[in-house]
């Protein structure tokens, strides 16, 4: 993310917006968590100390690659699923009939906007093992960030469940 484009989110994070909010930021903290698990991975492969986990580094690195690249799209996914929640708060409640409807209008969008929460709990729930890993066998100078990674991707996990959960 450019920093223009940081500075953007975290205003509009912070403001009135419907969107972006805590499933979007939790996978934005997720793929900071992942980006740390590639860091790791990538300070750990082709060091001569290290050779003898290359193979499970690499490994480690293509699963937090692909993981944070899918949760960076997660993070535009998150604000477009929950636009229609937004919306159907805002339908006419004056009449029982219109009641009834939004309320079933605003429970169908929610469960579809849930959807993607529980992806992004998913994805870092599997990268969460990883850490162990590289903590044990990882570059000892990046034992912070993988420290710091664990962290991002347990945050994500809660903050996700709890968007999705509502």
């Amino acid at each position: 993310m450019p920093k223009s484009d940081i500075k953007k989110y975290l205003k509009d994070l912070g403001s009135k917006k419907p969107v972006p909010g805590g499933g979007s930021a939790s996978a934005l903290v997720g793929a900071l968590g992942a980006g740390l698990l590639e860091k790791t991975c990538n300070f750990t492969i082709d060091k001569e100390k290290y050779k003898a986990v290359e193979k499970d580094m690499s490994v480690i690195l293509k699963e937090a690659t692909i993981a944070r690249k899918r949760l960076e799209s997660l993070i535009k996914l998150d604000q477009k699923a929950y636009l229609p929640v937004a919306k159907a708060y805002k339908l006419p409640k004056d009449t029982d009939e219109q009641k009834a409807a939004r309320r079933k209008k605003i429970e169908q969008v929610t469960k579809e906007a849930a959807m993607v929460p529980q992806e992004i709990a998913r994805l870092c729930e599997r990268l969460l093992p990883n850490c162990d890993k590289l903590e044990k066998d990882g570059n000892k100078l990046l034992a912070g960030d993988v420290k710091c990674a664990r962290a991002f991707l347990e945050a994500a996990i809660r903050g996700a469940r709890g968007v999705e959960k509502g």
